[in-house]
């Protein structure tokens, strides 16, 4: 990897947090007690045992969508988490819960399994900002029967939405504030702090984390040269490589607005002005 890309990737790592859905790929993966840590604070416990855990499991559907939860999480009671990290309020829209549910329970049913044998569901969705704008460090979802006082339904599955905002001197508010930190000597979690210090300080993790980058940044280059072809064939052989660099910068700021980057990280990776960046964004009615 050339030294200038090299030292660009290295700048975005240094500002990357918990709350940039790349990052958090690599700082959970392997790291199942600091996993299980975060799982116990955000639901306001300390008895659950992670039986094993999968980042970003693609679960296809034949017949309908697909889904990637961040994290997928069963403990050794059988129970089943999924912990979503989404930087806008609206990309988590209460439908998308709702969807994620039927998906989990499809998943995570026996073709021989009886009905009261499925599976307790836990689904977190972390919003950078308050979902609901109340100041409450978590709301619970769960339904209940209306003719009966409102008594629980109890049909095993729990809807969480976590708010970001929340900075009260407790573990969630601490874990909050890490969230939204890029600076590990910031945070206030010993287990997140370590696990963040390692990949921003240790050469085998930055390497990694500047591979992904780099494998992200491939991927996009080469479907930008492809759109631009084909703008070529129409345009004209200019117009088209203009096109083409373009589309390659559009591409890439789709995705990095989509992986949760903000416009500061976007502008300085495609070298432009954050105003260009969003004249880019806007062309697909897209904003950060």
């Amino acid at each position: 990897m050339p030294a200038a890309e090299n030292k660009k990737y290295l700048d975005i790592i240094e500002r990357l947090r918990p709350f940039d859905d790349i990052f958090m790929r690599i700082l959970f993966k392997d790291n199942k007690e600091l996993v299980q840590r975060i799982l116990n604070i955000l639901l306001n416990r300390t008895d659950i045992k992670i039986r094993k855990y999968e980042i970003q499991k693609d679960m296809k559907q034949i017949l309908s969508r697909s889904i990637i939860p961040d994290i997928v999480i069963e403990d050794t009671d059988g129970n089943i988490y999924d912990i979503e990290v989404e930087r806008s309020a609206k990309k988590a829209p209460v439908e998308r819960l709702r969807y994620y549910a039927s998906v989990l329970d499809v998943e995570y049913a026996k073709k021989s399994i009886k009905f009261d044998e499925i599976r307790n569901i836990h689904i977190l969705f972390i919003t950078e900002e308050d979902y609901y704008h109340k100041g409450y460090p978590v709301y619970h979802i769960q339904r209940t029967i209306k003719e009966l006082n409102h008594c629980p339904f109890k049909d095993r599955m729990n809807l969480y939405y976590v708010n970001g905002q929340y900075r009260n001197q407790d573990e969630l508010g601490y874990l909050m504030h890490d969230f939204s930190c890029s600076d590990y000597q910031k945070m206030v979690i010993e287990e997140l702090r370590e696990s963040v210090r390692k990949i921003k300080t240790r050469e085998k993790e930055k390497q990694e984390m500047c591979e992904l980058l780099e494998e992200f940044a491939k991927s996009e280059r080469a479907q930008g040269r492809l759109e631009g072809k084909r703008e070529g064939i129409l345009e004209g052989k200019l117009e088209g490589k203009r096109e083409g660099q373009r589309e390659e910068k559009i591409s890439l700021a789709v995705n990095m607005t989509k992986m949760g980057f903000n416009l500061e990280t976007i502008s300085q990776a495609l070298n432009c002005s954050i105003d260009s960046v969003k004249e880019l964004l806007a062309s697909k009615k897209l904003s950060v």
